[in-house]
């Protein structure tokens, strides 16, 4: 089995990095971004992360893919369950540290993804397939015309 990056999803169905991504960022910038999450898909499951500067720790489990699109910064945070990378908050980064609040806001979603997870009475929409990142679900537009989320 190989490794997958898959979108956080909430209880509302909300994918707030994926939102984020589709309305905040211009569509060069996403679609770079999108190229580096892209990295984490396909890896051996026993291989460790990419190393730095292309990701690093930032506390316990929880890890930041440190994602460039020109000279705009972005940092999308991340924790690995099995054989998944699940993004799980993003940040345009403009200060040294990231922010103990983002941090925490990463760490909430996480463990609901865990209880979801965990829990076998969750609704199987819940689960990572449904919402995983998948480089041959862009259409050829995607890359000149681009789409629009909601958040």
């Amino acid at each position: 089995m190989s490794t997958q990056a898959v979108f956080y999803r909430d209880r509302k169905g909300r994918q707030p990095v994926k939102d984020f991504l589709w309305t905040k960022v211009s569509e060069r910038a996403r679609l770079l971004v999108e190229d580096q999450i892209d990295e984490l898909n396909g890896r051996p499951d026993d291989v460790p992360p990419p190393p730095f500067p292309q990701t690093s720790q930032i506390e316990g489990g929880l890890r930041e893919l440190r994602c460039h699109a020109g000279s705009t910064l972005y940092r999308i945070l991340y924790r690995r369950s099995q054989n998944l990378f699940v993004l799980l908050h993003v940040i345009h980064k403009d200060s040294r540290a990231i922010p103990k609040r983002d941090i925490e806001l990463a760490e909430r979603r996480w463990l609901d993804f865990k209880e979801k997870m965990d829990n076998p009475g969750v609704d199987l929409t819940d689960r990572p397939d449904d919402h995983r990142i998948d480089r041959r679900e862009r259409s050829p537009q995607s890359r000149v015309g681009g789409r629009t989320g909601a958040e």
